[in-house]
């Protein structure tokens, strides 16, 4: 016997999860990608709708940024869209030399998905 939120069909759901995730900001940095796969684990941790609610949706899962395990475990849930990506660039003074994010190595091969 469902109750509450579990009641709603899938496509509400989606409208439901679209306003939370278009809410997240980081107070800190104006720039940074969205965490939108970060909400989208803990949703789709709540209960098995909610799981596969979001595993049919794509667009939940195409925000890139500096951790190579969300890389790899969101990537083939994106189903084709193109990426938006957040690369971390590192400049060192006392060397003058720049550095990439770790997580290019995971990124760099997807780069003909990069929106």
């Amino acid at each position: 016997h469902k109750a509450g939120i579990a009641m709603l069909p899938g496509e509400v759901l989606l409208l439901v999860f679209d306003f939370v995730i278009a809410h997240l900001k980081d107070p800190d940095n104006e720039f940074t990608v969205p965490r939108a796969w970060k909400v989208a684990v803990s949703l789709s941790h709540v209960n098995q709708q909610f799981l596969f609610v979001l595993l049919d949706c794509p667009r939940f899962w195409t925000n890139m940024n500096t951790c190579g395990e969300m890389v790899k475990s969101c990537f083939p849930r994106t189903k084709g869209l193109p990426l938006n990506v957040q690369l971390n660039i590192f400049y060192c003074a006392e060397s003058k030399e720049l550095s990439f994010d770790p997580v290019i190595t995971e990124l760099y091969p997807l780069m003909k998905h990069w929106g």
